[in-house]
């Protein structure tokens, strides 16, 4: 094991110096920094969001200034997936035989799951929740395994901790459940026995979450009402399909499937047969997601990757069988992180490859949809060794593949150093010329932390004035007033930033949507291409 600390140590080592940005990656990052900024006021800016209060706790404690809570932010994220990694590992090899066999398909991991890399380049406060229930799950293991009562308070203690970091977190709790018919699997399962460890487990665990989220500042009625909000949005949402590919390619990636395949033939042939117990240990942790509803991605999967790594490793046993297998399933990683799917299309500001666009060819036959699905035209389709097809997600983008390009090429990195620069230039210059106006499609998060980090800070937060339509916030140094305009909730957007471009000039328009940019470019005269996000008015 000491082989695979050090190699892990050793790659976020690499992935630390080489591949981290510190800059705002997808937009909750933000608005959670931009809450800080604001001096924790309520009234004036509202923290991202309830289920992430002990994120927020902990920031509170962090010198409040910009570059101090992103420094904070995304390294206590990246630090907290280097110990997943390696609980991962540990929690293994208290289920598994340590050998080298045992230690390559650990070392192998990053490289089979790119999203284990992914998750931890930006602010990700699943990483902290994860982390405690991994620990508690460490714990629940071993005292099913020798029944000493130590563990079985380790493993209270540290679920209860999880809790306040992702409220989601909960949907954990089956796992345990799950793994005491694992180490029964062959035995017969006392059923008295298990509801007595499930209920102390369950309600002193979920008891002292409770009492921890309300310390961070809210109470159980905010948590029902979040859980019940999260159930509905789960349901309601529109999810395209381009979408849900892109959330799901650097997590069920094709060696990772082809493992989960050979792992189910291996508990089924190699272990005597499905037992009610094995089919028990699989179908648990699923529950919620039934649920709840699923989605494609590692952050919303979390609570079932010890189950998907178990099954991961009995495949990787049953490949290594096999002359053909070991060679479709090795090829299979090489081809991923080193050959990227690019996507020629006019529809989008970014590609071909992983990278958004400095110039833009606009197709004069697009139409506006909300749907991506709707309206992207595909040109060409074509293999490269580079990093692949640029894909935004909830948790920023992902590549059509080529991951090694991306990941130690420095195309993550300069992608959102170049973004963060683009920003710059826009703040400095409406700072300038202070006839000079910027209207962002929605209240976006990014410019008001580049305000506030020049000395502009806000004393109200958005307002709606309907005289003249204008949905606005101020920004105030010791000269100087700047106006942030925003689209109005409740309009048809696309139509309102149409009317507002063609009326106004001298005007930067933000939209981190390619669907808004090139639908304005194209309704309105005498505009210009910045970047991908943003377009002026002259």
């Amino acid at each position: 094991m000491l082989y695979f600390y050090g190699f892990s140590i050793v790659l976020f080592l690499f992935l630390y110096i080489n591949t981290i940005s510190y800059n705002y990656i997808e937009g909750d990052d933000a608005c959670s920094i931009l809450y800080h900024l604001c001096g924790r006021n309520l009234d004036i800016q509202q923290p991202y969001a309830e289920y992430n209060s002990g994120f927020d706790y902990l920031l509170s404690f962090v010198e409040n200034k910009e570059s101090e809570l992103l420094f904070f932010s995304i390294n206590i994220s990246f630090l907290s997936g280097l110990i997943i990694y390696q609980l991962i590992g540990y929690f293994l090899s208290l289920i598994f035989e340590v050998n080298n066999k045992f230690v390559i398909f650990l070392c192998l991991i990053p490289f089979i799951i790119p999203e284990f890399i992914f998750i931890n380049l930006f602010m990700n406060t699943t990483n902290l929740g994860f982390l405690f229930a991994l620990l508690s799950l460490i714990f629940y293991w071993k005292y099913i395994t020798n029944y000493k009562s130590k563990h079985l308070l380790f493993s209270i203690l540290f679920i209860a901790i999880a809790i306040p970091f992702r409220w989601s977190i909960i949907i954990f709790y089956p796992i345990f459940i799950s793994f005491y018919f694992f180490k029964n699997r062959d035995n017969t399962i006392n059923y008295r026995k298990l509801f007595q460890i499930t209920t102390i487990h369950f309600l002193i665990s979920f008891a002292i979450g409770l009492l921890l989220i309300n310390i961070t500042g809210y109470n159980i009625n905010d948590f029902i009402n979040t859980m019940l909000w999260g159930n509905n949005y789960m349901e309601n949402a529109q999810r395209s399909k381009l979408h849900l590919i892109s959330s799901a390619m650097s997590f069920f990636t094709f060696p990772f499937v082809i493992l989960v395949i050979f792992g189910l033939l291996y508990l089924k042939k190699q272990i005597i047969g499905l037992t009610v117990n094995k089919i028990i240990f699989l179908f648990i942790g699923i529950i919620p997601f039934l649920i709840l509803g699923f989605f494609p991605s590692l952050k919303y999967l979390v609570s079932l990757i010890p189950i998907f790594l178990l099954l991961a490793f009995w495949g990787f046993n049953l490949i290594l069988l096999y002359k053909w297998s070991r060679y479709i399933f090795f090829s299979s990683i090489l081809s991923i992180w080193f050959i990227g799917i690019k996507i020629s299309t006019d529809s989008l500001t970014f590609g071909d490859g992983f990278y958004q666009k400095e110039s833009l060819k606009i197709d004069k036959n697009y139409k506006f949809k909300y749907n991506v699905d709707e309206r992207i035209r595909i040109d060409k389709i074509y293999l490269d060794f580079d990093g692949g097809f640029y894909m935004p997600t909830p948790e920023g983008p992902r590549p059509l593949f080529g991951y090694f390009h991306v990941i130690f090429g420095n195309l993550w990195k300069n992608n959102f150093d170049r973004i963060s620069k683009n920003e710059s230039k826009i703040v400095d210059d409406i700072i300038k010329n202070k006839d000079k106006k910027i209207i962002q499609l929605k209240p976006h998060e990014f410019i008001q932390c580049k305000l506030i980090n020049k000395g502009f800070l806000p004393n109200k937060p958005f307002i709606y004035n309907s005289k003249n339509k204008e949905y606005y916030r101020e920004f105030i140094n010791k000269k100087d007033t700047i106006r942030l305009l925003s689209v109005p909730y409740g309009v048809e957007k696309e139509k309102f930033i149409e009317e507002f471009i063609n009326k106004n000039t001298k005007t930067y328009f933000v939209s981190y949507s390619s669907n808004f940019i090139i639908y304005t470019l194209l309704k309105c005269p005498n505009t210009t291409f910045i970047n991908a996000n943003t377009i002026y008015k002259n």
